[in-house]
């Protein structure tokens, strides 16, 4: 069961509305869900347990309807006893009862309750599904690292991260580019992420020099989609003021700076 359903079933479960296998269902469902998000389904049942009705009690007094009857009545019986009405003109009424007045607006209160209600529901969720996308993010990275390597990015103060740039135009282009260095490390670590896949191509990680020209190729590899991470270990050790870029080429032909996607210096 995904989280949307188990955040629909727990909602419905705090109204009384699940019963049998559904019920059944959503419990083991949510025995096996994290501790997190047990806390979470939890206190949206709360939350919807402690309100208030949505919809108000009104209950029209015992004696409306003989009135209602006792005035049709009397107009059926009027209208028939006019000998000169030849056209009966029906106009809409311009008063209504109080009783219905205020069930209108008791059903606008209603309404406008569930649908602030909704939002919210919809707020929280997106903000788990944020946070749970980046946890699973950070643990697929983690897990292309080797120890020592993720011992000293998480927790080692000399580690130096240097985030790639994106240049040109090209909004569709939604790559993630980091290089790690430290001077314990005898290879860098390069990782990527969502970088998309192109037919016949692949990406190449060179060195620039001073004419802003290919110096050197330092890396090859592939695409990243679907929230896949790639993690390299450079074989070249990196001294500050390099400038780094990540260009595409054919596969086979050599990388040109004039297709560089994204740029970093040292």
């Amino acid at each position: 069961m995904t989280l949307k359903e188990l955040m629909e079933q727990a909602h419905l479960d705090a109204l009384g509305l699940l019963e049998g296998p559904e019920a059944a269902a959503f419990e083991r469902a949510f025995m096996q869900a994290p501790p997190a998000v047990k806390a979470q389904l939890r206190a949206e049942q709360a939350r919807w347990a402690s309100s208030e009705a949505l919809l108000p009690e009104v209950n029209p007094p015992a004696s409306l309807r003989q009135r209602v009857l006792e005035a049709v009545r009397r107009a059926m019986v009027d209208s028939s006893s006019s000998a000169d009405a030849e056209v009966i003109e029906l106009r809409p009424s311009r008063r209504v009862h109080p009783v219905w007045r205020a069930a209108s607006l008791g059903l606008l209160a209603a309404c406008v309750l569930l649908a602030a209600g909704f939002f919210g529901v919809k707020s929280r969720y997106d903000d788990m599904s944020a946070a749970m996308a980046q946890d699973q993010l950070l643990e697929r990275m983690l897990a292309t690292m080797g120890a020592s390597y993720r011992h000293d990015v998480l927790f080692d103060s000399t580690t130096r991260r240097v985030v790639f740039e994106p240049q040109g135009a090209d909004a569709s282009f939604k790559a993630e580019v980091a290089m790690f260095t430290n001077p314990r490390w005898s290879n860098p670590l390069l990782v990527c992420a969502n970088l998309p896949l192109h037919e016949g191509s692949t990406y190449r990680l060179v060195l620039l020099d001073g004419a802003n020209k290919v110096a050197d190729e330092l890396a090859e590899f592939g695409p990243s989609v679907g929230g896949q991470i790639v993690s390299q270990k450079l074989k070249t050790q990196l001294s500050a003021g390099m400038r780094l870029a990540l260009v595409e080429a054919p596969a086979g032909a050599a990388a040109k700076a004039e297709h560089i996607l994204m740029l970093a210096v040292i």
